[in-house]
């Protein structure tokens, strides 16, 4: 009777453990997490903790079959209690993030049809990282900034956001505060988003399709992650690039380079990430945020090769200009997520570095020139760069 129920209990327990296991592996960009020492010792504790239980089952199935003994009855109760313990915490793990349903107060955020200049004049912001959801991020910080790209006065033609809006994906809550806040702006000036790793954690990619996936219908392609948008001369291809090179599909990469042949040379061709190439940046938890090896390997040699004028990206929470190889490359990670510390390394292609400050990029492409302006909540420019087209 007592193998029957230890049995009953196991069996699902087991199964669980190594259903979550794959579950987490096979989402959406969580293969990112385990760049991070802590959640890989996780993943192996886990999975090594599994295959002990079921190598202590076997054991105690063939060789204390009467239940007889002391040590047999201290690896019963050892085994009945490890699976109670995987069938809660791997059921509540499930109920957190296998939830899918869209909460009905949540509207997908609006987004304006992009304007349709035929003069070499537009004016558009960058930004990245708010982290709705999180007490660490400055929400006061990005709204004074969302307050500054609504305000007709200051005559934006469009808003790029590059991922990361909310702090965890799975989460209804986030995505509402962050609905909120951001649909009185794109009432006003047409909103664009690239997905972040936030963003999509753990299932959370379906609430950011639905809630910020709505306008890419000038994609040319059949992926709300990955689209092409186009205002007169001006081309703007947004990739989904989360944590490095994860979700980089070949798809995407043949996508990616069949659209940068097919611009003319002398059109502007501007690239659009959450994650980054070139930065500046320190090591945490294992993974070093700076120049990411990845990235230039797979993606930057397109750059060089097609043209690209300008690259922007998020993911560090710093403001930083900087040039490699003929191409300018700007992270704007500064929208109100918690402030990265100061960078422990500064990369060679470093222009202009700043730590410590939120901020966004505002961009005036003019003629053969980008004049980009590095701007704090309160408008105030920390930094201005003039890009000159070849």
């Amino acid at each position: 009777m007592k193998k029957l129920i230890l049995f009953t209990l196991f069996t699902p327990a087991v199964l669980l453990l190594f259903g979550f296991i794959g579950w987490i592996l096979s989402s959406h960009g969580a293969i990112g997490l385990f760049r991070f020492s802590i959640f890989l010792y996780i993943l192996i504790f886990i999975c090594v903790f599994g295959i002990t239980l079921i190598g202590l089952f076997l054991w105690y199935w063939r060789f204390n079959r009467s239940n007889k003994g002391t040590g047999g009855n201290r690896l019963y109760i050892f085994l009945f209690s490890a699976s109670l313990i995987c069938i809660a915490l791997f059921s509540f793990g499930f109920s957190q993030f296998l939830d899918f349903s869209h909460a009905e107060n949540i509207k997908p955020i609006p987004q304006l049809s992009l304007p349709h200049l035929d003069k070499d004049n537009l004016h558009f912001a960058v930004g990245s990282d708010a982290h709705f959801g999180t007490e660490t991020s400055n929400t006061t910080q990005t709204l004074a900034m969302l307050d500054q790209i609504s305000n007709p006065a200051n005559k934006y033609d469009a808003f790029f956001f590059l991922g990361d809006l909310v702090e965890y994906g799975f989460k209804n809550n986030q995505w509402s505060e962050a609905s909120q806040a951001f649909t009185p702006v794109a009432a006003h000036v047409p909103i664009r988003f690239a997905p972040g790793n936030h963003d999509t954690l753990f299932g959370g990619i379906s609430r950011y399709l639905n809630y910020c996936g709505q306008g890419t219908a000038e994609s040319q392609n059949n992926s709300d992650l990955w689209y092409r948008v186009d205002i007169g001369n001006v081309h703007f291809l947004v990739l989904d690039l989360e944590w490095s090179t994860e979700t980089y599909t070949k798809d995407q990469a043949d996508w990616l380079e069949t659209q940068l042949k097919d611009i003319p040379e002398e059109d502007w061709k501007i690239i659009m990430s959450h994650g980054f190439y070139y930065s500046s940046g320190t090591t945490l938890h294992g993974w070093d945020w700076f120049d990411n090896p990845e990235t230039i390997t797979g993606l930057t040699p397109l750059f060089e090769k097609y043209g690209v004028d300008i690259v922007f990206s998020g993911h560090n929470h710093y403001l930083e200009f900087l040039q490699h190889s003929g191409v300018s490359y700007v992270v704007c990670g500064g929208f109100g997520g918690k402030l990265d510390p100061i960078a422990t390394y500064l990369s060679p292609s470093s222009i202009w570095h700043q730590a410590g400050h939120y901020g966004f990029t505002e961009v005036n492409l003019i003629g053969n020139q980008i004049i980009l302006n590095f701007r704090d909540p309160d408008y105030a420019i920390l930094k201005s760069i003039t890009i000159i087209k070849p």
